[in-house]
């Protein structure tokens, strides 16, 4: 199943500029995992790898666009939508090039609720 991400109106052509358009900008999900793509970012993760994914909120000051934090990286189409995917262990990413250790992820979608339904029903099985 494939979620597309959400991308504010107000900074679609910004997020353009580093590939964040609508083609380049969705959550895939299946049998097998997951596949983060946004933009440069493209990672792959197996349902073993993941723990848990929950709907929440963002704060005002994350703003949009590709962000990072210990242990933390946010790609942020949007303020709203947002899905926060924690793995079990520490996954190896690489953000724009640099490999980073990254604990959870938070992706803004269209459909966030599906996502996390969705998800955590194949974590379950």
């Amino acid at each position: 199943m494939k979620y597309e991400m959400r991308l504010s109106k107000v900074f679609r052509p910004l997020l353009a500029l580093f590939g964040g358009t609508r083609s380049r900008s969705f959550v895939s999900l299946n049998e097998q995992g997951v596949r983060f793509k946004f933009g440069l970012f493209d990672e792959s993760f197996s349902l073993d790898d993941l723990a848990s994914a929950e709907p929440t909120d963002v704060p005002w000051y994350a703003g949009v666009g590709w962000k990072l934090g210990p242990g933390t990286v946010a790609l942020l189409g949007s303020q709203a939508g947002n899905v926060r995917v924690t793995f079990r262990e520490p996954k190896r990413v690489r953000f724009f090039g640099v490999p980073i250790r990254c604990r959870e992820l938070y992706v803004s979608l269209e459909q966030p609720e599906a996502f996390a339904s969705d998800l955590r029903a194949r974590l379950a099985a």
